[in-house]
């Protein structure tokens, strides 16, 4: 009888934990929570460079080739 009593109160205690909620951690306060435009500008031209690499300027056409051998 003894042990369901402490179950039980550890059981509550669980339960009574579990709705506490802590506030998320403050950004550190010498970053900058927006990236200046300077960011954006090299981050947006890198970007268009990446995509003219990969995908060239957009006016190619997939064609299917048949493979043999499978």
């Amino acid at each position: 009888m003894t042990r369901c009593w402490i179950v039980s109160a550890l059981l509550m205690a669980a339960i009574a934990g579990c709705g506490k909620e802590e506030p998320p951690a403050a950004p550190p306060a010498d970053t900058p929570a927006l990236p200046s435009a300077a960011d954006e500008a090299k981050a947006k031209q890198e970007a268009d460079q990446r995509r003219k690499q990969f995908y060239g300027d957009g006016k190619s056409r997939y064609t299917p080739q048949d493979v043999q051998g499978f």
